[in-house]
């Protein structure tokens, strides 16, 4: 399992999965019905949306990991480095 905690790792996995799916961008842009620029916007990660960042923040509040259960033809799925935020440590009051 990958632990996703930012928008930037999420579209990275989905990048990952579908370059190991042998799925073109341009032919997955087709079965959405969305642009070629809005999927690789989605796979970049950026801009998140207001929702996408704020559910990010909700989870890292709440203390809740976000973990992928990927297909098992994918193999190895990294994420990028440094591009997320490591998990706040909270002080109990």
């Amino acid at each position: 399992m990958v632990r996703v905690s930012s928008s930037v790792d999420l579209g990275a996995v989905l990048r990952q999965i579908r370059t190991a799916q042998n799925i073109r961008a341009e032919d997955l842009a087709a079965m959405l019905g969305v642009s070629p620029t809005t999927l690789r916007r989605l796979e970049q990660g950026s801009p998140p949306t207001a929702a996408i960042a704020t559910l990010f923040q909700l989870l890292d509040e709440l203390g809740i990991e976000l973990r992928l259960s990927l297909p098992a033809d994918t193999g190895d799925v990294s994420l990028p480095d440094g591009q997320s935020k490591p998990r706040r440590t909270r002080v109990k009051s």
